[in-house]
């Protein structure tokens, strides 16, 4: 099955997930993914705020823990000119807008080298078992992931592991994929 076809159905599929049974999928994701920045011991992080309207896996308690805990973080704003992304340093202060997709973006603040990053959470709509990823089909993520050495760790519920997600020359693959019930660890 091409990525185009399995992105649709995947998008219909998650459609009609209630979205209180999505908050408490969020929920556990959120549970593992603070456990992995312990095991990892990560300092400098760069972490998704959810897309309202494509039933992104929901990062707030996580981003909300990385800043009490004094980690620093970063969140995407993509540059409409490029069409790439980049990361901006956020903190309580940090003033916040949609952009045109409605997921909040940092109006201000110190923008973030790559390479600083010890790990990257990255959005999904799917994964496979090595670490493939089916993205939004933008490729903000593939480029971005592309120039950092970062950990790259997955957000994924179980639902929505598949036995192959189709790739391209261009893809990077997870590190890690985190689900509701398990860290799956993949290099």
């Amino acid at each position: 099955m091409q990525k185009a076809t399995l992105r649709k159905l995947v998008r219909e599929y998650r459609n009609e997930v209630p979205r209180e049974r999505w908050m408490v999928l969020s929920e556990g994701i959120q549970s593992n993914a603070a456990s992995i920045v312990s095991m990892l011991n990560a300092k400098n992080v760069h972490v998704y705020l959810a897309s309202p309207g494509h039933l992104e896996v929901d990062t707030s308690e996580l981003y909300n823990k990385l800043l009490a805990n004094h980690i620093i973080t970063a969140v995407p704003r993509v540059l409409s000119d490029s069409g790439d992304m980049e990361s901006v340093i956020v903190n309580y202060n940090t003033r916040f807008q949609p952009n045109k997709w409605g997921i909040r973006e940092p109006v201000d603040g110190e923008v973030a080298s790559p390479d600083i990053f010890d790990i990257v959470f990255v959005p999904m709509l799917g994964a496979d078992m090595n670490g493939n990823r089916l993205g939004f089909g933008k490729g903000f993520y593939d480029r971005f992931l592309a120039i950092t050495e970062a950990v790259k760790v997955g957000l994924c519920p179980e639902d929505y592991m598949f036995d192959r997600i189709p790739s391209e020359p261009h893809d990077v693959s997870m590190d890690f994929i985190i689900t509701e019930s398990r860290i799956i660890r993949i290099k």
